[in-house]
């Protein structure tokens, strides 16, 4: 499995709110946090599309560019702003016209981002269209940024070589920030607890049975968990638990007062970027800390 390249560009998102200061201020946090190395961070706000060309009314055309002059204007004196809060960073600054998720996808191509950080809210619905659309379609990871906890990156895992790429980047996000890691799996066993409530009427002899079946499950899994670790996270710490996978990933983040909680998604190339996968999802819908969603492209 090929090791994650060094951040060397990072673009973050900005709307010019306040709030969207940890955006800048997290993209920032991981530039710092690679000793010895160059990271750039660029900063792109995308205006609203208002130049349209009126053939019927051509005298609106004036009035449409002088709107998106000043609307530019204002932006910049908000940008300006905001690095002002920020300790005045060097920064790149672009300013895009259009679709937010469509522009900052094409931003990021166009300037070679290896990580583009968005915004959403930290409450309930915790995840924008902005956000759903750049991870859906960026070709590179997504963070979406939030105020977060103090404890350690948490990685979700099923085992398979896209959740083992997600394990790679979290090592090296607990690296640059300097956190622990912990890595989830989550044991689907609907089955078998299902087995258990309806063998709750019958023999003692019974539900022990499948009670110990449930916990050579676990073991199991705890074994070829470590085992899978060794070779691309020997020391994160392991976390086997009984449930839903987005489920579990929130729950432990939420107990451990995760500072970030990684992620793969099912895309590969092609159609397949718009495949976000339900984990994910799950997961960018219910915790309260950032979320890196490292996407699963063919190499």
């Amino acid at each position: 499995m090929t090791e994650p390249a060094p951040l060397a560009r990072i673009l973050a998102a900005t709307d010019l709110r306040p709030e969207s200061d940890e955006v800048i201020r997290q993209a920032l946090a991981i530039a710092k946090g690679e000793p010895g190395r160059e990271c750039r961070v660029a900063v792109c706000h995308v205006l609203p599309e208002l130049r349209v060309v009126r053939s019927l009314f051509p005298q609106l055309n004036a009035e449409d560019a002088l709107a998106a002059a000043e609307i530019e204007a204002f932006a910049r004196e908000e940008l300006h702003a905001c690095l002002e809060r920020l300790g005045n960073p060097e920064v790149d600054v672009f300013f895009d016209i259009g679709a937010p998720n469509v522009r900052l996808v094409d931003r990021a191509k166009a300037w070679g981002a290896d990580l583009i950080v968005v915004g959403a809210p930290g409450a309930a619905p915790r995840s924008s269209r902005t956000a759903e659309g750049v991870i859906r379609y960026a070709p590179i990871p997504v963070l979406v940024a939030r105020p977060s906890g103090k404890g350690p990156i948490v990685v979700g895992t099923d085992l398979s070589e896209p959740s083992l790429r997600a394990v790679l980047f979290a090592r090296e996000q607990a690296r640059v920030l300097g956190k622990g890691l912990v890595a989830v799996h989550a044991v689907d066993a609907s089955r078998e607890l299902g087995w258990l409530s309806a063998l709750r009427r019958f023999s003692a002899t019974a539900r022990e049975t499948f009670t110990e079946r449930l916990g050579e499950k676990i073991d199991e899994a705890a074994a070829q968990l470590k085992a899978a670790l060794a070779a691309v996270a020997p020391d994160a710490h392991t976390d086997v638990q009984i449930g839903e996978a987005a489920a579990v990933i929130a729950r432990r983040a939420a107990d451990l007062d995760a500072s970030l909680v990684v992620i793969a998604t099912q895309g590969r190339t092609g159609f397949d970027y718009a495949l976000v996968g339900s984990v994910a999802e799950g997961v960018i819908e219910r915790v309260n800390c950032s979320v890196l969603v490292v996407r699963n492209r063919a190499e």
